[in-house]
């Protein structure tokens, strides 16, 4: 699976949990931009999206072909150093922001969990260390 089907399943599971369509531009535009993966949505700031339409005005319309700027920029096809985020479309980055990082906290949450359940099936020291390397790879990884 590459990258663009890892993030149309993403995205799918989204718009299911959601109950909304996240538009196709904006979803290219976060890919172009990087964020490949849920947790790089998870932690998006209001610089970052700043700097997702620096970048998709002053940049993207150099890297791709002008038959694809409609795919990218929508209603701004034809003057794409004007785009910015509709406002509808920056309350929907962050809605996925809290949406991911929310999945993320869950994840983490079972995954600790899981590691309780295998030092409680461990001898006394050996769970104690165990339990203690995972939790911390996972607090750190997480934050």
């Amino acid at each position: 699976m590459d990258i663009s089907e890892q993030n149309a399943n993403e995205f799918s599971e989204a718009e299911k949990d959601l109950k909304v369509k996240i538009p196709k531009e904006l979803k290219h535009i976060l890919e172009i931009n990087g964020y490949t993966l849920l947790s790089l949505i998870a932690e998006m700031t209001d610089e970052d999206v700043e700097n997702v339409e620096k970048f998709s005005r002053e940049v993207l319309p150099n890297l791709i072909e002008l038959g694809q700027h409609k795919e990218y920029f929508e209603i701004f096809h034809a003057a794409p150093e004007k785009c910015t985020f509709l406002n509808g479309h920056k309350k929907l980055i962050f809605c996925l922001q809290k949406y991911y990082k929310e999945l993320s906290k869950n994840m983490y949450s079972s995954t600790v969990e899981l590691a309780v359940e295998s030092v409680e099936n461990k001898n006394d020291s050996q769970a104690s260390t165990s339990f203690q390397v995972q939790v911390f790879l996972k607090t750190n990884l997480l934050n």
